[in-house]
């Protein structure tokens, strides 16, 4: 009994860390834990982020510095603002827009003017979270 439950452990440790071993964003949006969108970023898919999705995180598990995440927003209004509550030094993504990186950090937000934008890392991490809320 005791090795078919070890045995057991050790599956679902393997299968927990191989499904977690991948560059993977997943969207979230209004507030609400359901999963709105996923896309894989090593295969260059571009994560939609609908149009009634006015405040929201993008979760992005092991970002790769070598890949950017392609985000396109729905919403008429490109006026989409990403905002962060770490402090500059931990400044941990950058929003690429038009070639210009910018890395929001606390008191410094990023607000596009286009509804395509790309994101990407300086250094591998674990998971990063980037907030972004719709501002009329």
């Amino acid at each position: 009994m005791a090795n078919k439950l070890q045995a057991l452990l050790l599956l679902t440790v393997a299968v927990f860390v191989a499904e977690g071993r991948r560059n993977v964003a997943t969207l979230f949006c209004n507030d609400i834990r359901t999963i709105r969108a996923e896309v894989e970023v090593n295969n260059g898919e571009t994560l939609f982020v609908p149009a009634d999705c006015i405040k929201g995180r993008i979760q992005w598990n092991l970002p790769n510095p070598s890949t950017e995440l392609d985000v396109q927003f729905q919403s008429q209004n490109p006026s989409n603002c990403f905002v962060s509550n770490y402090p500059e030094r931990f400044a941990n993504y950058e929003v690429i827009e038009d070639g210009i990186s910018t890395k929001p950090y606390r008191g410094n937000e990023h607000c596009i003017s286009t509804s395509n934008v790309q994101l990407s890392v300086p250094v591998r991490y674990y998971l990063v979270y980037i907030n972004f809320e719709l501002r009329p």
